[in-house]
């Protein structure tokens, strides 16, 4: 089994942390502490899914993990494509710089590796029929 971790995108994580980190210390400055507590539980979980969004390839099946929230198990004889997406849309994906992986017959996760080219290269290898020709 290989763990492959999410990609950061440091333009989104580091906003979202002033933006959390700032209404702590406000909250903390009032000295609201259901507030404070409501805060310290949303860093927290942040954090968590920051740690926690992984990709695993296990023997055929690719596994995408964030948190307790997303656990999507895909047969990897089910992959059909691998193309760059730069969507916005909620995903397992730490950046924006994503990949999209469509399986079955409409089924599609975004996510970001960190070492995309092994990465790709790993699932080619259990199935060399995913077409990655769009990926750079």
């Amino acid at each position: 089994m290989k763990t492959y971790k999410s990609e950061i995108s440091w333009g989104m994580a580091i906003p979202l942390a002033v933006v959390l980190l700032g209404s702590l210390v406000m909250t903390i400055m009032a000295e609201n502490w259901p507030i404070i507590i409501v805060m310290l539980l949303t860093c927290g979980f942040v954090f968590h899914i920051y740690a926690s969004t992984s990709y695993q390839i296990k023997e055929t099946d690719l596994i995408v993990k964030s948190s307790f929230v997303v656990n999507i198990k895909i047969p990897i004889s089910n992959i059909k494509t691998i193309k760059p997406s730069k969507s916005i849309l909620s995903s397992p994906a730490l950046s924006l710089d994503r990949l999209e992986v469509a399986y079955g017959k409409y089924g599609s996760v975004l996510i970001s590796p960190m070492n995309r080219a092994l990465f790709l290269a790993e699932l080619k290898k259990i199935n060399p029929a995913i077409d990655i020709s769009q990926v750079d």
